[in-house]
């Protein structure tokens, strides 16, 4: 909600106004396209992310959105020589949230707690962000 981000939303806006945007139904990338996108794009919601890549490689769609790590192992498949990963990352806020995250059952105290240290390790001794990149060549912990 900051005002960088608004500036960014706002170009967001203007640069798809009467564009074809695909996205996966029921994600987080439809309920933000919900909020900031429908009234000055054509918003194509898919079942699965595969078939919106279909459509944009065959160009029926302008721009599809899914997250960063899903649009990293796209792009790097041989078919997707044509694509490039651009734009704001907006992260953050009521729609996106601050991540994803693990549930348990509330009796599985011990679990829960075996997680939690275990995540703080690979946190702390960097690991996360190593294998991140490594496999996603983006730094998810920051």
């Amino acid at each position: 909600d900051d005002a960088e981000s608004k500036a960014a939303l706002d170009t967001l806006r203007k640069e798809l106004t009467g564009k074809n945007v695909g996205l996966q139904v029921s994600t987080t990338e439809a309920t933000f396209a919900d909020k900031y996108l429908k009234d000055v794009a054509n918003v194509h919601e898919y079942k699965t992310t595969d078939e919106h890549d279909l459509d944009l490689m065959a160009g029926r769609i302008d721009v599809a959105f899914a997250d960063t790590t899903y649009f990293l192992g796209t792009l790097a498949k041989p078919d997707a020589k044509d694509l490039e990963f651009v734009g704001p990352q907006f992260k953050g806020g009521p729609i996106l949230g601050p991540g994803i995250g693990a549930a348990f059952r509330k009796t599985d105290k011990d679990l829960q707690d075996i997680y939690n240290k275990a995540l703080k390790a690979a946190l702390d001794d960097g690991s996360v962000s190593k294998y991140s990149m490594q496999w996603f060549k983006i730094d998810i912990t920051k």
